[in-house]
């Protein structure tokens, strides 16, 4: 998992609450940690 502070985007999770908000952030930064790292794996099903 990435320790890495978080960039800076300019798109917006579509919703505001809670939920959906964590949703977003942990959708965006797993693609950001596998553009970063591509040959490490965020996580491994």
């Amino acid at each position: 998992w990435c320790r890495q502070r978080e960039p800076v985007t300019t798109t917006r999770p579509p919703r505001t609450n809670a939920i959906s908000l964590r949703r977003w952030k942990s959708a965006n930064m797993i693609r950001w940690c596998a553009n970063t790292w591509p040959t490490r794996s965020p996580r491994s099903s």
